[in-house]
């Protein structure tokens, strides 16, 4: 499955716009911070501006670069990290409810949960 998301150097395109978007969602503070936000995520990750600003306004890419892949994961893995540090009650009381996706799914982004 590997070799079909990755192909000599590229990862896929819509796969890293999905997650780039929520990566966005999570940083936005509120009304009017969605620049900032991609601007904070620059600084944060690395990854141009412009490049956050197309996952969130155009339509996904067939493939990106597999560093930028590999960067966007990261960031993922880190902030999704960080949530669980923050909402950690949260997770058990869902887990402690039956809900079946707790482990899955990282709850406050939606996203697969990262390896921690």
């Amino acid at each position: 499955m590997e070799s079909q998301k990755c192909l000599q150097g590229f990862a896929d395109g819509s796969e890293a716009a999905r997650i780039g978007r929520r990566l966005i969602e999570i940083e936005i503070r509120g009304r009017g911070d969605v620049e900032a936000a991609m601007y904070r995520l620059q600084a944060e990750t690395g990854i141009d501006f412009w490049t956050w600003w197309a996952w969130r306004y155009r339509p996904p890419t067939a493939r990106v670069l597999r560093s930028t892949w590999d960067n966007l994961i990261a960031v993922y893995q880190v902030k999704c990290a960080r949530l669980r540090r923050t909402y950690g009650e949260e997770f058990e009381e869902a887990r402690a409810l039956g809900r079946s996706d707790t482990d899955e799914h990282c709850q406050v982004c939606g996203l697969p949960a990262a390896a921690d």
